[in-house]
């Protein structure tokens, strides 16, 4: 259980920290604010499940709103298909280009395996039919990953290829509205319960939205971008998906003019960006320098330590290195390699001691705290650097306002419902004060609002990925459903397990 606020991690993966962040009393639910609201009625079958609206179903009433395109938001359309066979499901989305992997990340290594893409396209029979039909007239990229091997990493130019011909594919369906624009208010009338989405389709965010959608649950795909913090030297920073992609170093550092570039972090992310500054100092820019502050010499890796019956148990498997990052993590980064190592002749390590009285974990990243980044170590490392970049984690992408507008009898006694809750279990979003396995139509998933699992390590920590987003929002979409209509999730409902010890 968490409330709803930005989160960290160290790199493209997890190892999420939680700042509180309260809604203003000025975004409270007003009745007012949503006049002519209209209730929707439920029937109680068990299969299939529906919602309707008190008159007929029209381009701007539907069974559930998805907010954002990435890999959780195909998965959560794809899913809610099936959910409620015969209702509409509205999407919506600035672009519709496969999220931040098919933007932003196409030139890197992979994280999990092509494997576990190919399991995405095929885990939900609404998608398998998208790609699994042949035609002459378009390139596979589904295909194409099945011929790669499997059990290795590949480059994310294939996922990107792949969510958009999903993408674009669950856009032609019949009971798909796509809506290009940007979600800025989301209110919940409590006594139709039923939410108003407001959607910004002219891309500026500054005039009076344009469309108003109508649905009695919301699911929010949208994502995480990079933590950038206020450094204590002035130094000019760029941004870290910059720093992630070679072509776009090459534009903006002069190769014949010294440079210096710091990097702030150790996860998955910080060493991708060392290992391209290092391929550029090593090629095309000789006067290329590197400063990496990092906390420890020493890197997590992701590593198999037994068999279960569900499977191989992987240590570090949401947040170790793997793949290419680690490869180069230990042959030229970690420890005493450094020194003798090719990438040690451009990169300097600056070790960042931990603020006293507060030990961390190991290769957990540095200059989160006020007193981490006025720390002396940090100050006199980034003194001389021409540019820094930080790679110190990723928190949730900015959220439209969102009223809840729950009714007083929902909540505890002497609280006021101004905080909503993320409870990383179900991925539920409640308000303060209200039982967690309450519900009021709107839900989160993905890389912003990741599912938190127990590890080999005895320690809870989010499962980021593009498989186990589709793994999350197929186990749980059919209960966020049944939520939505009854307020509640059902007696005896077990998140960790999925299972239902209660009655029927």
């Amino acid at each position: 259980m968490h409330p709803l606020s930005r989160r960290c991690c160290s790199h493209l993966k997890s190892g999420f920290r939680t700042v509180f962040r309260t809604i203003s009393r000025k975004h409270q639910h007003n009745p007012t604010d949503s006049p002519g609201l209209r209730p929707f009625r439920y029937n109680h079958t068990d299969s299939p499940l529906r919602f309707s609206l008190d008159d007929e179903e029209g381009p701007r009433r539907s069974a559930a709103i998805v907010v954002g395109g990435g890999p959780a938001g195909i998965a959560a359309v794809g899913k809610l298909l099936e959910v409620f066979p015969g209702g509409n499901i509205t999407w919506v989305d600035q672009s519709f280009t496969g999220g931040t992997i098919n933007q932003f990340l196409r030139g890197l290594p992979s994280y999990g395996t092509a494997g576990d893409y190919v399991a995405y396209a095929q885990t939900l029979p609404v998608i398998q039919k998208l790609w699994a039909v042949p035609n002459r007239n378009r390139h596979n990229a589904v295909k194409a990953m099945q011929a790669l091997d499997p059990v290795r990493p590949c480059a994310l130019s294939y996922v990107g290829d792949m969510l958009q011909l999903i993408s674009d594919g669950l856009r032609k369906h019949a009971r798909v509205q796509s809506v290009t624009g940007t979600v800025t208010l989301l209110a919940r009338d409590p006594k139709t319960r039923v939410w108003t989405v407001a959607v910004d389709t002219t891309g500026v965010g500054t005039n009076p939205p344009l469309l108003s959608l109508r649905t009695p649950m919301v699911i929010l795909c949208t994502g995480a971008r990079p933590v950038v913090n206020t450094l204590p030297v002035q130094v000019s920073q760029l941004p870290l998906y910059t720093g992630l992609s070679r072509p776009h170093l090459t534009k903006i550092l002069p190769p014949e003019e010294p440079r210096t570039i710091a990097v702030i972090g150790s996860g998955h992310s910080a060493v991708l960006v060392l290992r391209n500054l290092a391929h550029l100092a090593s090629t095309t820019h000789p006067h290329l320098r590197i400063r990496w502050l990092t906390r420890s010499p020493h890197l997590t890796y992701a590593s198999h330590v037994g068999d279960s019956p569900n499977g191989p148990v992987i240590a570090n498997q949401y947040d170790g290195l793997t793949g290419k990052a680690a490869e180069f993590a230990r042959e030229e980064l970690d420890g005493d390699a450094l020194a003798t190592s090719p990438a040690g002749r451009f990169i300097t390590r600056v070790g960042l001691p931990t603020v006293p009285g507060e030990p961390r974990p190991q290769n957990k990243d540095w200059a989160r705290e006020q007193g981490d980044l006025e720390h002396p170590a940090l100050v006199s490392g980034l003194k001389g650097c021409d540019f820094a970049i930080q790679a110190v984690g990723f928190a949730r992408a900015r959220l439209p306002e969102l009223r809840p507008g729950v009714d007083a009898g929902t909540v505890a006694l002497g609280t006021r419902p101004r905080t909503l809750m993320f409870n990383s279990e179900t991925g539920s979003l409640y308000p303060a004060g209200a039982d967690r396995m309450s519900a009021v139509g709107l839900f989160g998933a993905g890389s912003g609002f990741p599912e938190v699992v127990p590890t080999p390590e005895m320690v809870k920590k989010p499962r980021v990925g593009v498989l186990w987003f589709m793994m999350f929002v197929k186990k749980m979409a059919p209960m966020w459903a049944l939520a939505t209509r009854d307020g509640k999730f059902p007696e005896g409902f077990d998140p960790q397990g999925r299972t239902w010890f209660g009655g029927p």
